[in-house]
């Protein structure tokens, strides 16, 4: 028995038969990790918060759901020990090693309307929600830091203010060092802050 779990969308049990580990979502976003003998606790990974306080992305926080859907989620366990874990909200697979360490993603963007450079900062390039920093001194590649995700602005938004069609638009670094974009609100559009540190905050 497994107390204590809340929404748990997926399982998978280690090749070794060891492990229970899953994917809890709803108010958690993480993975729980147990004996598969007796239940106890063995790991946990992920954040708690998961995107609610931070748009900031890395690679031990999970977006399973906000505002306005839940997202794919998976934990699928190799031969080896190695599991890969579905991130559907920032459109990624991650596939760590037995100890949990970070060895690979693949990173993926659905089908896009629209897409985004800031204009006073072209290292900062959007896709629906999503933000990457580029690094133009070295050739673009997979797995040579040329290209990185590094945050997902969507959690907050809720249905009466997303388009597929209108998500980050004009994103542009003004000389307070706060950034600025357009994003729909209803039949318009707004002037939306990303927030460093923080999410996207609607200005009104």
């Amino acid at each position: 028995t497994v107390s204590g779990t809340v929404n748990v969308v997926s399982l998978d049990v280690s090749p070794d038969n060891s492990t229970l580990s899953m994917c809890e979502g709803g108010s958690l976003q993480y993975i729980r990790s147990v004996s598969n003998s007796d239940g106890s606790p063995l790991w946990t990974k992920g954040s708690t918060a998961g995107y609610s306080v931070s748009a900031e992305v890395n690679t031990d926080k999970f977006y399973w759901n906000d505002a306005r859907a839940t997202y794919s989620a998976f934990i699928e366990y190799l031969p080896d020990g190695t599991f890969m874990v579905g991130d559907g909200g920032n459109s990624r697979v991650i596939h760590y090693a037995a100890d949990r360490s970070y060895i690979e993603q693949i990173a993926f963007i659905p089908h896009c309307y629209l897409t985004s450079v800031d204009s006073n900062d072209s290292t900062r390039v959007f896709a629906n929600f999503l933000e990457y920093r580029l690094d133009y001194s070295l050739p673009l590649s997979p797995k040579n830091g040329s290209w990185e995700l590094v945050a997902n602005w969507g959690h907050d938004v809720d249905s009466d203010h997303f388009s597929s069609y209108q998500q980050i638009r004009f994103a542009t670094t003004l000389s307070n060092g706060r950034t600025y974009a357009l994003s729909h609100s209803g039949s318009a559009q707004e002037v939306v802050e990303l927030v460093s540190g923080g999410n996207l905050r609607y200005t009104g």
